[in-house]
C-alpha cells in the first residue's frame, strides 16, 4: 500500500514539475512577444511623428501627382495610428475579450 502512495505521490511531483516547465516555456514566448510589440509600437510611433513633420512642410506646386502623394502619405500616417491603437487599446482596461467581440459587434 505504501508503495502505492509514494509511486502516486511521484507520479504527482512528476506532472507538476512538468506542468511547472511548459509554464515557463510560454512565459518566456509570452514576454519574448511583448518585447517585440514594444519596439514594434516605438517604431510606428517614431514613422507617425516623421510622416507628421513631411505633412507639415508647404509646398510650392500644385501637381496632381504631388498632391496625390501627399494624400497617401497621410493615409499611411492614419494607418499606422490606427494600428497601434488597436495593438495598445486593452492594455490599460480590464476588458475581457468575449465583452470586447460584443462591443464591436454593436458597433458594427
Amino acid at each position: 500500500m505504501t508503495y502505492f502512495l509514494m509511486g502516486v505521490i511521484f507520479f504527482l511531483v512528476g506532472v507538476v514539475l512538468a506542468g511547472m516547465y511548459f509554464i515557463y516555456r510560454l512565459l518566456k514566448i509570452i514576454f519574448r512577444f511583448i518585447d517585440e510589440v514594444t519596439l514594434c509600437l516605438d517604431t510606428l510611433d517614431n514613422s507617425y511623428m516623421k510622416i507628421g513633420e513631411i505633412l507639415k512642410t508647404p509646398i510650392g506646386m500644385d501637381d496632381p501627382f504631388v498632391r496625390g502623394v501627399l494624400s497617401e502619405i497621410n493615409q499611411a500616417q492614419n494607418a499606422v495610428l490606427v494600428v497601434a491603437n488597436r495593438l495598445t487599446s486593452d492594455w490599460f482596461t480590464n476588458v475581457s475579450f468575449d465583452e470586447e467581440d460584443d462591443e464591436e459587434e454593436e458597433n458594427e
